[in-house]
């Protein structure tokens, strides 16, 4: 078994969101090939897909909120915090 490690270099909660999804979505499944992706956002709430974003946004005072692929509750993401999926 192979594993590829990718420390995603940017710290936009958007285009690293995007790039877990296409890695998930959009990469050609290889049983042989694990990846696991490290990337660190600014301060973002990340809201899981089901989400009401007018519900659980007043509640955090980030200047970003985005969505992410997956459901499962809000979270804060901020600078020191390391993601990986």
């Amino acid at each position: 078994m192979q594993l590829s490690i990718i420390d995603f270099p940017y710290k936009n909660a958007q285009l690293n969101l995007a790039f877990e999804e296409f890695l998930l979505t959009e990469i050609e499944k290889d049983i042989e090939t694990v990846y696991l992706v490290f990337y660190e956002n600014q301060s973002s709430v990340i809201l899981g897909k089901t989400l009401d974003l007018e519900q659980e946004v007043y509640q955090y005072k980030a200047p970003l909120v985005t969505r992410r692929l997956s459901g499962g509750g809000s979270v804060y993401h901020g600078p020191g915090n390391i993601n990986f999926g």
